[in-house]
């Protein structure tokens, strides 16, 4: 995240937005998803592409950044980023065009992690409005160091990315050997069985308004990566902060907890503590014959999405209900297969723990990186 406060303390001039970039908001439309016809040109919106249209409305490189709907309250996930080429953009993020004396690559890492909140309006949802986003302030170096700062941050941006893709194939390998373990066996003396028949459920609801589950962590199907089953803690909050008014259910750590709405079907992770998951959401427990291990990677293969997207078929809020859930037959695992696989898993965890500590590393020397890039502190800069 970059503050305000670095941009505050940079040696190079500071001026506000505006003076960097041409808004072509005027230019942008929303097209409902019903009313969209799929094509081969990207549809913009605040986050990124939302799908695809048989059209386009633009047909140069921008900047979108974030109206409403945006990651404001973390910027780290991004609130801007760089489009090209002929694409679409809806009414949810701000076009920007920059001027000839503004590159645009420095412009967009100048605004992508950019904490932005004091700029931001709206209490229920919230907004950078044009007007307050002309008036970010933002370091204006010369155009020449703008592009070598651009160039040094491109750069340290790709190796993230690459180390970042490294944890997605270790994760895709896994779901390979889960696959080629369970379900490319020969074994011809398998059982099938229910869900309901190895794995129970959570049933009894709290409430998140009393002591003392009103101060226990709120988790949703939002705070769950979908490749990876990792729950992001850091984004979580309590049930008070979310102001959750109904009853949920308490889940222990060792709990799975799965996401029963789509588009958030493939969203399941094994709890590493206690908390409360939203009423989007089962938590699982106590397994028979079978593990957590083995039941986590089971919801997340094709062969239980293919059931799940069959099924959730409701035509306001689809979703699997807990019948459902609880009758998806699967062949059940020998123990000894288990155990294999539980060994591969946990030499494949050493190395994803490895990997995720340089990563981890390379984002704290990323995010070195950019407040000395904007405070005018990289080696050959000058104000």
């Amino acid at each position: 995240m970059i503050s305000k406060q670095i941009f505050e303390q940079s040696k190079f001039s500071l001026k506000p937005l505006r003076e960097f970039v041409q808004f072509l908001d005027n230019r942008r439309k929303p097209v409902r998803e019903k009313e969209r016809i799929e094509g081969p040109y990207p549809y913009y919106g605040a986050n990124g592409q939302q799908g695809s249209i048989d059209s386009f409305i633009f047909d140069e490189p921008t900047i979108l950044l974030a109206e409403d709907g945006g990651h404001f309250e973390n910027p780290d996930r991004g609130i801007a980023y760089k489009v090209e080429g002929q694409y679409w953009v809806n009414n949810h993020a701000h076009v920007l065009k920059p001027n000839e004396e503004t590159d645009i690559n420095f412009l967009c890492h100048a605004l992508k992690n950019h904490d932005v909140t004091s700029y931001i309006n709206g209490t229920t949802r919230a907004k950078l409005t044009k007007g307050n986003a002309e008036r970010i302030l933002l370091p204006s170096p010369p155009l020449e160091e703008q592009k070598r700062i651009a160039s040094i941050l491109d750069a340290a941006e790709e190796l993230r990315q690459k180390r970042q893709r490294s944890l997605e194939l270790l994760d895709e390998l896994k779901q390979a050997i889960f696959w080629e373990t369970f379900f490319q066996s020969k074994d011809g003396t398998k059982t099938r069985v229910k869900l309901a028949e190895v794995v129970d459920f959570r049933s009894s609801q709290v409430d998140p308004k009393r002591q003392p589950y009103s101060e226990m962590l709120h988790v949703g199907p939002e705070h769950i990566a979908s490749n990876t089953g990792e729950i992001s803690w850091q984004n979580v909050r309590t049930a008070t902060e979310d102001g959750v008014k109904s009853g949920k259910y308490k889940f222990e750590s060792g709990d799975l907890i799965y996401s029963k709405i789509r588009p958030y079907l493939n969203k399941v992770a094994v709890a590493d503590r206690e908390g409360i998951c939203s009423a989007d959401m089962y938590a699982l427990h106590n397994p028979q014959k079978i593990t957590i291990e083995f039941l986590h990677f089971l919801l997340m293969s094709n062969d239980f999405l293919n059931y799940a997207e069959t099924l959730s078929n409701r035509a306001n809020i689809p979703k699997l209900n807990r019948g459902q859930l609880s009758g998806y037959e699967f062949d059940l695992p020998s123990e000894a297969s288990l155990q294999v696989f539980s060994r591969k898993m946990k030499n494949l965890d050493e190395v994803a723990k490895q990997l995720f500590l340089s990563t981890t590393k390379i984002d704290e020397l990323f995010t070195s990186l950019q407040h000395k890039a904007f405070a005018g502190e990289l080696s050959g800069t000058a104000a």
